[in-house]
Order: structure tokens, then C-alpha cells, then sequence
């Protein structure tokens, strides 16, 4: 979920004309098209219609146009076609890769083939377990498979899950915890920062609990999470995509239950229990500054923190992202 914390900021510097207001930025993810259904070429954007046509309910008018994206999502994904892995030949991604360790990268100026290449460098960067350091095209496969899965939405899109990725990245470094987790514990925070928001259909959860009496008899509670968390599960098994092959039942439990309590920890219902239980941990550090750092907690305050990391960023970057929320939610 989008923090909107920074809305009072965003509102005096807001252009008045026209209610789809946001800059998209010279060579936006969003304007290429860049999240696509699997073999059809066209954007995945969810119209109103598609996403009322669930609830039963009336759609709303001024509805963007039908596309072939599917809402509600089937039971089990589809298997996975990936297209290849886009050449690199851009001078972007070069002058990016400086700043994959801070906070002043801004996705949205950056195709999404480029966006693709600085994934797979943030996940190099951080230290991969051998199984992976020494096949990558795993990893390019995953990278390749969220963006297919991934709706044409103002804000909830393929540049927003590279700029949780990123920052999650940057934190975890930032704070040291990079160093302190494992290879396969860096690898579960990043694989759920990529993949915390798959098929977002561009409204809350909230909204969707409301109106869907089919979402809410599936999950009772963090619906939007918990259909994330579901999607990523199943493109760990993909065989197309192939990133746990032949790693060991517990070695792939281990992570699994990594990715899945980090995608929920994104959850901004639970904010105030994560409030609590970092200052329990803060508290007990202060006590005993020998104790060991609960690195599971760490690791789903870091990627909580990426999600709604858009205050910490420059201004125009924040700028552009207020822009987009408000339009994606108003």
C-alpha cells in the first residue's frame, strides 16, 4: 500500500488541469507498456468494468478503456511465457547503477528494459546463494515473469515494485542488515519486494473487502497481501521460471516462509503492530547491546519502510509519485 502521508505536500505543488494530472517522465514504464498479459502484446490495465464486473456492482462512468486483462484473477496463474531478456544498450542504466545504494533514483524515468537490467544488478550486488550466482538466467526469468504479471496502473506498477526493490536494497545496506542476513535471507527480502504487489487491480484492500463478498470468503483478512503473497508462492514453483530448482525441501520452506511473511508485512493495517514490536526491539538493544538483531523482524520493517518509502526521496521524485497515487485511488 501507498503511504499518503505525503498528500499536503503534493497538493500545493499539483498542476490544476485535468484529472489525470501526473507526469509520466520522458520514457515512463507506464507510457512503453511495459507490463503486458502473457502472448498478447497489449497493456494490462484493468477498467472499471472489469474490476465491478467481480462485485456485481454498477461500474462507475468515465471508465478507462476494456483491455484484455483479467480481474478477478484465476485461482492459479496460468504457466508462465516469458519473452527474452531485453539487450543492454543503454547509457541509463550505467548512470543509474550508482544510485542503487540511495534514494535518489527515480524509476519513472526509466524504460522498463532498463528497469529489468538494474534488477538483476540489485540482485547480484546484494550476494546471491551459489545455487543462483551461478545460473542467473533463473533469476532473469523471475524478473521477466513479474513484469508480465504486473497491471498498467498509475501508481501500482512495474516501476513501483523496482522502487520497492530498490529501496529495500539501499536500506537493508544503509542499516548494515545487508551484511547480517544470509545469502538466502537477502535473496527472500528482495524476491518479495519484486513481488509484493502482483495483479494489482489499482484499488485498495479495503475497498475490495467492501464491495467482494468472492475475495473476502477466500481471505478473511490483508486481502491485496495475501493474493500477492499467493501469486509469488507460484512463480517460485513455475518450471518456466525455475529460481528454487533442485534446493533442498527445507532450504525451500525456509524461504518461502521469508517471502511470504515479508509481502504481508506491507500490509498498512498492521502498522501499528510493527510500531510495536520495533520499539520492544529498539528497547531491548538499548538494555543489552550484545543482543542478537531479530533479523526476520528486520527484514519486514525493511521492506515495509521501502513501501512507503516515497516521502524520503527528493522532492520531484516524491512529487511524481503523489501524483500518481492520487490519480490511481481518486
Amino acid at each position: 500500500m501507498a503511504s499518503v502521508m505525503f498528500l499536503s505536500r503534493v497538493q500545493s505543488a499539483a498542476p490544476q488541469q485535468g484529472a489525470r494530472h501526473f507526469d509520466h517522465g520522458p520514457a515512463s514504464p507506464s507510457r512503453r507498456t511495459a507490463s503486458k498479459r502473457r502472448g498478447s502484446g497489449t497493456a494490462r490495465r484493468l477498467s472499471v468494468e472489469q474490476i465491478f464486473a467481480w462485485t456485481g456492482e454498477r461500474p462507475l462512468a468515465n471508465t478507462v478503456a476494456d483491455t484484455d486483462a483479467h480481474w478477478p484473477p484465476r485461482s492459479r496463474m496460468d504457466p508462465v511465457v516469458l519473452p527474452e531478456w531485453p539487450p543492454q544498450n543503454s547509457p541509463a542504466v550505467k548512470r543509474a547503477i550508482p544510485l542503487l545504494r540511495g534514494m535518489e533514483l527515480d524509476p519513472n524515468t526509466l524504460a522498463s528494459d532498463d528497469l529489468c537490467h538494474l534488477l538483476l544488478e540489485i540482485f547480484t550486488a546484494a550476494g546471491l546463494p551459489q545455487e543462483l550466482a551461478d545460473d542467473l538466467d533463473r533469476v532473469r526469468r523471475l524478473i521477466l515473469a513479474v513484469r508480465d504479471l504486473m497491471f498498467d496502473n498509475a501508481y501500482h506498477n512495474f516501476a513501483h515494485v523496482f522502487d520497492v526493490t530498490q529501496t529495500s536494497f539501499a536500506i537493508a545496506h544503509k542499516t548494515g542488515m545487508l551484511a547480517r542476513m544470509t545469502a538466502w535471507e537477502r535473496t527472500a527480502l528482495l524476491v518479495a519486494a519484486l513481488c509484493h504487489d502482483l495483479e494489482h487491480p489499482g484499488v485498495s484492500s479495503v475497498f475490495l473487502s467492501k464491495v467482494s463478498e468472492d475475495l473476502s470468503s477466500v481471505y478473511k483478512t490483508t486481502h491485496l497481501e495475501k493474493h500477492h503473497a499467493q501469486r509469488c508462492l507460484e512463480l517460485l514453483v513455475d518450471t518456466n521460471v525455475g529460481l528454487l530448482a533442485g534446493i533442498s525441501a527445507e532450504r525451500y520452506w525456509a524461504f518461502r516462509n521469508d517471502v511470504y511473511r515479508c509481502i504481508l508485512a506491507t500490509d498498512i493495517s498492521r502498522h501499528s503492530q510493527f510500531i510495536a514490536s520495533a520499539t520492544a526491539s529498539v528497547a531491548a538493544l538499548r538494555e543489552d547491546p550484545a543482543a542478537e538483531v531479530d533479523t526476520k523482524l528486520a527484514m519486514e520493517l525493511i521492506i515495509k519502510c521501502a513501501d512507503i518509502s516515497n516521502v524520503l526521496k527528493p522532492f520531484p521524485i516524491m512529487r511524481r509519485w503523489g501524483l500518481r497515487v492520487t490519480d490511481e485511488f481518486f
